[in-house]
């Protein structure tokens, strides 16, 4: 399975790739609500490829993955299945299980994706348990959008902070509300080494000419012939590429540095739902 622009996949999970940072993202979710689920019985809704309810299986007494694609629960099933985990095509929206199965249901990233949300929390209040916990996450309408450079084509019902808070109130007694984001230490940090590479590239692409000059004339003048161009040659050696072969004169792509995220650098915080990227509620019947 490769990845399309918003299911997680195997080939984001890579530090490197250009969309791990999406895959860290959906696994500090998952560590968030680690407290939660232990020695409980657990329904991942829209679990795709298996590996958040892996995760919680490690904790959990039992954890049960759903998801509508066929090929995603495959594939849950045969890298991620353990004794006491399974996965289950399924429709969330009219979920196969009987009433108060679960103590924990969990349903990331997948509101915004389906027209009949009330529908679905229906069904979730249907199968969790009187004393259960129910817990998702949805991006935060305009906060996200403000990231993009146009809309999310899998998105069909994104909500607003209020429009959330109502959707919650209509289905659940007791809800707490959190936001999510990249912490802003760790995107300081990124803009900083972007600059940096910026800066190393342009460098690498100095002419000759602009090297002599930073060479004292007394002691360029006792420079024997040639040496100059060795030591730029020397020069241009080290510094990093700037293109897909040495010397090719191109500018360089930004620098990648979604190896550098982990789950530490994800901030989820109840004091910064009104500007954060996602909202995470954790609610009670």
């Amino acid at each position: 399975m490769n990845f399309t622009g918003e299911r997680v996949t195997p080939d984001i999970m890579t530090p490197g790739h250009p969309n791990y940072p999406t895959y860290v993202e959906h696994m500090a979710r998952y560590e968030f609500c680690r407290p939660y689920v232990g020695g409980k019985a657990v329904l991942d809704a829209a679990c795709g490829t298996g590996y958040g309810a892996s995760y919680l299986a490690d904790f959990a007494t039992r954890v049960v993955g759903v998801d509508v694609d066929h090929d995603a629960v495959r594939y849950a099933t045969e890298v991620y299945s353990k004794e006491n985990s399974a996965y289950e095509v399924a429709d969330c929206r009219h979920l196969p299980f009987a009433s108060r199965s679960f103590d924990v249901v969990v349903a990331f990233e997948f509101l915004e994706h389906i027209q009949e949300q009330e529908q679905f929390l229906d069904e979730v209040t249907r199968v969790l348990a009187e004393e259960g916990v129910f817990m998702l996450s949805t991006p935060n309408e305009e906060p996200y959008n403000h990231l993009l450079e146009e809309p999310n084509p899998f998105h069909c019902s994104e909500l607003s902070l209020e429009e959330f808070q109502e959707l919650m109130g209509r289905h659940f007694s007791r809800f707490d509300l959190y936001g999510q984001r990249q912490h802003p230490a760790f995107l300081r940090s990124q803009q900083l080494e972007a600059r940096v590479g910026e800066l190393e590239a342009r460098m690498q692409r100095l002419p000759l000419v602009v090297l002599r000059g930073f060479i004292p004339d007394a002691l360029l003048k006792s420079l024997p012939p040639g040496v100059l161009k060795k030591i730029y040659g020397w020069y241009r050696g080290l510094m990093p590429q700037a293109g897909p072969e040495a010397g090719d004169g191109r500018p360089s792509s930004p620098i990648n540095n979604s190896s550098a995220i982990s789950v530490s650098d994800i901030e989820i915080s109840p004091t910064i739902v009104a500007d954060a990227t996602y909202l995470i509620a954790v609610c009670r019947k």
